[in-house]
């Protein structure tokens, strides 16, 4: 049939496509991206838009979108399109190879009932300046520390949240376990140079016996730890001169001499996927020996004098 001069003829499923952005039901996850040969790669996040919220970044490479591989499979551009897009509500996960990561990165499109503030660094920082720039964005009365490794079976916050009612808390922790449910050594003794000799010929000293009740450890791994704001903000917070490892224990040790107290909490638990990165990669193992140093170079120095 011929339209006059002014019209023009849409086919009806791409008519549908067309009106998608202007019908209010019809989200997609907010990203501009092109096809690397065979691979989809992130050109941009739409400002405010779930990926942006979530962390997604320009030159991410998506592998897998619903668990269902999507790289090197030559899919034409308007399916992968309709892959990532939905009716509102509609829950989008991916996984992205990103540059300098060795493993995928999971992500997934859904509203939470809590607001997300991303903090992006112009450099890779290290674990203390990382959690004290979160801290500077915080707005509740307490301040958790949580692993990207650490999975939650049931909620701990309720059960650690009664136990920083006393005001001479400064952290609480709950028993940690890795996925086979071992449970992990996450409360500990204070180190010392005849401990870690012993723990490097394979004689690693028993650490503290744990049953249903809370108790006072010297110190408590920093894979989860649960601050009263306040507490925080007057120790000043982690020592940002450790890059990776030690600033839990120099952070329990500050607390201990200002007269806090650290408390283990096994009653409340996470799940802790631990990586050992140390154990076999130079880069790791370099951080790991600068901040045994530096620790042992404070503990003679003076710094913790008041150690319980």
């Amino acid at each position: 049939k011929k339209l006059d001069p002014h019209s023009v003829y849409f086919p009806a499923k791409d008519l549908a496509r067309a009106n998608e952005p202007l019908q209010g039901n019809f989200e997609g996850i907010g990203i501009s991206f092109s096809m690397l040969t065979d691979t989809i790669l992130i050109i941009s996040t739409i400002p405010g838009g779930p990926s942006e919220k979530l962390g997604l970044l320009p030159g991410d490479k998506i592998l897998y979108v619903n668990d269902s591989l999507v790289a090197g499979k030559h899919i034409p551009d308007e399916k992968i399109m309709g892959m990532l897009k939905g009716p509102r509500g509609t829950i989008v996960k991916i996984k992205i190879l990103r540059s300098g990561q060795k493993e995928l990165l999971p992500f997934e499109s859904k509203e939470y009932s809590f607001p997300i503030t991303l903090i992006r660094n112009s450099k890779p920082k290290g674990f203390g300046t990382n959690h004290n720039a979160a801290f500077g964005v915080r707005k509740g009365l307490h301040f958790c520390i949580m692993n990207p490794d650490v999975s939650l079976s049931n909620n701990p916050f309720p059960y650690l949240i009664d136990h920083c009612i006393d005001e001479n808390i400064g952290v609480v922790a709950p028993l940690v376990t890795n996925q086979k449910g071992t449970i992990e050594k996450s409360a500990r003794y204070y180190p010392t140079l005849a401990s870690l000799l012993a723990k490097l010929l394979g004689f690693d000293k028993a650490d503290y016996s744990i049953g249903e009740e809370c108790f006072f450890p010297d110190w408590v791994a920093g894979m989860f730890m649960l601050f009263p704001s306040n507490v925080f903000k007057a120790i000043g917070g982690f020592d940002e001169r450790y890059f990776l490892y030690y600033e839990d224990l120099d952070l329990c040790a500050r607390l201990w001499c200002a007269g806090y107290k650290v408390v283990f909490c096994p009653s409340a638990s996470i799940i802790h996927d631990a990586r050992r990165d140390s154990h076999r990669n130079l880069k790791y193992m370099r951080w790991h020996l600068t901040s045994m140093a530096r620790f042992f170079m404070n503990l003679r120095s003076g710094k913790y004098n008041k150690l319980k």
